[in-house]
Protein backbone atom coordinates (compact mmCIF):
# COMPACT_ATOMS: atom_id res chain seq x y z
CA UNK A 1 0.00 0.00 0.00
CA UNK A 2 1.46 3.16 -0.90
CA UNK A 3 0.05 7.04 0.34
CA UNK A 4 1.51 10.15 -0.78
CA UNK A 5 0.17 13.92 -0.24
CA UNK A 6 -2.42 15.06 -2.83
CA UNK A 7 -0.44 18.52 -3.96
CA UNK A 8 -3.97 19.53 -6.11
CA UNK A 9 -5.19 19.75 -2.45
CA UNK A 10 -3.08 22.76 -2.12
CA UNK A 11 -5.28 25.19 -4.74
CA UNK A 12 -8.23 23.48 -4.45
CA UNK A 13 -9.32 21.88 -1.08
CA UNK A 14 -12.87 22.31 -2.17
CA UNK A 15 -12.44 19.44 -4.47
CA UNK A 16 -9.63 17.54 -3.76
CA UNK A 17 -8.58 15.49 -0.38
CA UNK A 18 -5.20 16.16 0.85
CA UNK A 19 -4.49 12.52 1.01
CA UNK A 20 -4.10 9.98 -1.95
CA UNK A 21 -3.76 6.54 -0.95
CA UNK A 22 -3.56 2.63 -2.90
CA UNK A 23 -4.91 -0.52 -1.81
CA UNK A 24 -2.72 -2.46 -4.04
CA UNK A 25 -0.77 -1.88 -7.13
CA UNK A 26 -0.93 2.02 -8.08
CA UNK A 27 -3.58 1.60 -11.47
CA UNK A 28 -6.49 3.69 -10.97
CA UNK A 29 -8.90 1.61 -10.17
CA UNK A 30 -6.76 1.17 -6.41
CA UNK A 31 -6.72 5.15 -6.09
CA UNK A 32 -8.48 6.58 -3.12
CA UNK A 33 -8.51 9.60 -1.52
CA UNK A 34 -9.29 10.56 1.96
CA UNK A 35 -9.10 13.54 4.90
CA UNK A 36 -6.67 11.81 6.97
CA UNK A 37 -4.92 8.37 7.45
CA UNK A 38 -3.27 6.48 9.38
CA UNK A 39 -0.64 4.12 8.08
CA UNK A 40 1.02 0.78 10.11
CA UNK A 41 4.61 -0.29 9.25
CA UNK A 42 6.11 2.74 7.09
CA UNK A 43 8.58 2.95 5.08
CA UNK A 44 9.15 6.32 3.21
CA UNK A 45 10.52 6.19 -0.17
CA UNK A 46 12.35 8.94 -2.44
CA UNK A 47 13.14 9.19 -5.76
CA UNK A 48 16.76 8.91 -7.27
CA UNK A 49 18.54 9.89 -10.58
CA UNK A 50 17.38 12.14 -12.99
CA UNK A 51 13.62 12.24 -11.60
CA UNK A 52 15.19 13.18 -8.38
CA UNK A 53 17.57 15.81 -9.81
CA UNK A 54 15.65 17.68 -11.70
CA UNK A 55 13.27 17.69 -8.49
CA UNK A 56 15.76 19.46 -6.02
CA UNK A 57 17.40 22.04 -9.04
CA UNK A 58 14.16 23.93 -8.73
CA UNK A 59 12.20 21.26 -10.88
CA UNK A 60 7.83 21.39 -11.40
CA UNK A 61 7.54 19.29 -8.14
CA UNK A 62 9.07 20.97 -4.81
CA UNK A 63 7.81 17.58 -2.64
CA UNK A 64 8.83 14.10 -4.62
CA UNK A 65 7.97 11.44 -1.57
CA UNK A 66 5.79 8.93 -0.93
CA UNK A 67 4.87 6.27 1.94
CA UNK A 68 4.93 2.65 1.59
CA UNK A 69 2.79 0.95 4.76
CA UNK A 70 1.56 -2.53 5.54
CA UNK A 71 -1.33 -1.56 6.28
CA UNK A 72 -3.47 1.94 5.88
CA UNK A 73 -7.06 3.02 7.34
CA UNK A 74 -9.18 6.03 6.92
CA UNK A 75 -8.97 8.66 9.60
CA UNK A 76 -7.20 9.20 12.56
CA UNK A 77 -7.24 8.71 16.49
CA UNK A 78 -8.93 12.08 18.09
CA UNK A 79 -5.86 12.63 20.16
CA UNK A 80 -2.48 11.83 18.91
CA UNK A 81 -0.09 9.44 21.25
CA UNK A 82 2.32 11.70 23.13
CA UNK A 83 5.75 10.33 21.12
CA UNK A 84 4.45 11.31 17.66
CA UNK A 85 6.52 13.64 15.90
CA UNK A 86 6.19 15.82 13.19
CA UNK A 87 7.92 14.57 10.22
CA UNK A 88 9.82 17.01 8.33
CA UNK A 89 12.81 15.52 6.83
CA UNK A 90 12.77 11.96 5.56
CA UNK A 91 12.54 9.21 8.41
CA UNK A 92 13.17 6.08 6.98
CA UNK A 93 11.03 3.58 9.05
CA UNK A 94 8.01 4.62 10.75
CA UNK A 95 5.93 2.02 13.00
CA UNK A 96 2.83 4.41 12.58
CA UNK A 97 2.31 7.55 10.54
CA UNK A 98 -0.69 9.71 10.71
CA UNK A 99 -1.66 12.11 7.60
CA UNK A 100 -3.68 14.80 8.75
CA UNK A 101 -6.63 17.04 6.90
CA UNK A 102 -3.88 20.09 7.46
CA UNK A 103 -1.51 17.54 5.20
CA UNK A 104 0.83 18.06 8.09
CA UNK A 105 2.54 14.09 9.00
CA UNK A 106 3.06 12.67 12.65
CA UNK A 107 5.12 9.46 12.78
CA UNK A 108 5.77 7.11 15.79
CA UNK A 109 9.34 5.72 15.27
CA UNK A 110 11.07 2.51 16.43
Amino acid sequence: MRAHRNLHSLTRPDRYDPWTWYDGARVSGNRKTAQSLTLRGCTFKHPSGKKAEVTWAGGKRSVYAWTTADRITVGVPTELPADAVRVRLNPTRAVVVYLLSDGSAWAVTP
